[in-house]
């Protein structure tokens, strides 16, 4: 069934682009400041330490992780299959250093190897039609 996963990336496309305008405001998306902001930045420290990396955001939606990243320090590639959450995502971070916005599909970046000290994701592994191929 070659056809099969491309009409499946299709939908997934069409879903997420008509999401973007009210994704925001789903429930338990939104990282409110503080303690809930805290609590998914120690991780990301402790991972990623103290010293500033670049770090590609796979899947990066309206940009929530995104900001986190940003304010931690790190160098933010922050990529998104769908236009309209790049938007978003751009409209919210106007202005600020060391973000780059990428129009590309997770599962083929197309960024050279080795360009990243670490690659995140929020709500991407569900999404892809092809695991093995993005994780290769």
């Amino acid at each position: 069934m070659p056809g099969a996963n491309f009409d499946l990336r299709d939908e997934i496309h069409e879903y997420w682009s008509r999401r973007a305008e009210t994704f925001d405001l789903a429930f338990g998306h939104y990282i409110a400041p503080g303690h809930e902001a805290e609590a998914w930045a120690a991780p990301i420290r402790d991972q990623l330490g103290s010293s500033p990396r670049k770090v590609l955001e796979l899947a990066c939606g309206t940009g929530e992780v995104t900001r986190l990243l940003h304010d931690l320090g790190h160098e933010v590639t922050a990529l998104d299959f769908s236009d309209a959450m790049l938007a978003k995502v751009r409209a919210k971070h106007v202005g600020k250093p060391r973000l780059r916005f990428l129009h590309a599909d997770a599962g083929h970046t197309m960024e050279p190897d080795e360009s990243y000290d670490a690659i995140v994701c929020r709500h991407l592994v569900w999404t892809l039609t092809e695991p093995a191929t993005a994780f290769a």
